[in-house]
């Protein structure tokens, strides 16, 4: 399968909502890597999520596995929802990754 058509999946799967602050991505958008290609990441679609352009060049961690990535994910989709953490699910996620 060539990466357009990949891409395609990605944004259909989506709905056109970036995965990360759930806003719709308009033209400029990305199908951005959970873990990336530098780490193992691959091309699959299981490790690939919609991105609007900001979010996907944005800092974020280098995750090694796609269980730390989904983590993030849903810790900055909670952000974007207004959702505020337990202060001890904050000390045990910062303590797990560092972050």
């Amino acid at each position: 399968m060539g990466w357009l058509s990949l891409r395609r999946m990605v944004y259909e799967r989506d709905r056109g909502l970036c995965q990360v602050c759930l806003l719709p991505v308009g033209r400029r958008w990305d199908a951005g890597h959970l873990v990336d290609r530098c780490v193992g990441g691959d091309n699959t679609l299981s490790n690939l999520c919609l991105m609007c352009a900001r979010c996907n060049r944005s800092e974020k961690p280098i995750h090694r596995t796609l269980e730390e990535a989904r983590a993030w994910l849903e810790e900055r989709r909670d952000r974007a929802r207004g959702v505020a953490l337990p202060d001890d699910w904050r000390t045990f996620y910062e303590l797990m990754y560092g972050r």
